[in-house]
This record gives C-alpha cells, structure tokens and sequence, in this order.
C-alpha cells in the first residue's frame, strides 16, 4: 500500500511541477512581448527625439 501511496504522490507532484513550469512559460512569453513592444516604443520615441533636435537645430540656426 505505501508503494501505491508513494507512486500516486508522485504523479501528483510531477503533475503539479508540470503546472507551474507551464505557467512561467506563459508568464515568460508575456513579459518577453511587452519587452518586445517597449523596446520598438522606445527605438521609436529616440528617433523622433533626433528628428526634433534636429528640427530644433535647424530652426536655431535659420532664426540666428
């Protein structure tokens, strides 16, 4: 009986270590996407950031 006690909680805890390894490929792939999206977010804003400065140089220059 102890064999079958042992088995059946070992099933049960592969299941339940199987679970949680699911669940944090899960959370991984959603922090990895919103990683992704803030990154091209940020790519972004840096070359509008340039193409301002230089808009801001420009004027500068232009008005001196």
């Amino acid at each position: 009986m102890q064999v079958d006690e042992c088995a059946k909680a070992k099933a049960l805890a592969e299941m339940e270590l199987q679970a949680a390894q699911e669940k944090l490929r899960t959370q991984r792939y959603e922090h990895e996407t919103k990683i992704a999206a803030l990154d091209d977010s940020l790519k972004y804003s840096q070359k509008q950031c340039q193409s301002l400065q230089q808009s801001q140089r420009a004027l500068e220059e232009k008005h001196n």
